[in-house]
């Protein structure tokens, strides 16, 4: 699961939203090697940011978007991912969350 961190819990991410991701891989991720944040975009490109242990104890890594990151606006997913000490893989949940074009907002 990937949660989005940002100051209410019903801020919404905008193309060019600078902020931490917050991805769950659950259980203690402390030896792990490898960490990252994978996503897909809504035209279908695939790709990843290397990320940094967030909290190991409860399996959560973090990434900081820079300006260009969330470069397209419609739906995308995100999940996370890590190697351990014995090169197993660990997968997160994937979760889906809608980036909106500047000015546009959701109206729920």
């Amino acid at each position: 699961m990937v949660r989005i961190r940002t100051l209410t819990p019903d801020t919404q991410l905008h193309v060019g939203a600078m902020l931490p991701l917050i991805a769950i891989i659950g259980g203690d991720i402390t030896t792990g090697k490898t960490f990252r944040i994978y996503y897909k975009t809504p035209t279908g490109t695939t790709g990843y940011w290397t990320a940094e242990i967030q909290d190991a104890a409860n399996g959560y890594i973090k990434y900081d978007t820079a300006v260009d990151d969330l470069s397209v606006a419609g739906i995308w997913t995100f999940w996370g991912w890590e190697t351990d000490v014995n090169d197993n893989v660990n997968n997160g949940k994937a979760v889906k969350r809608e980036v909106y074009e500047i000015g546009n907002i959701a109206i729920n």
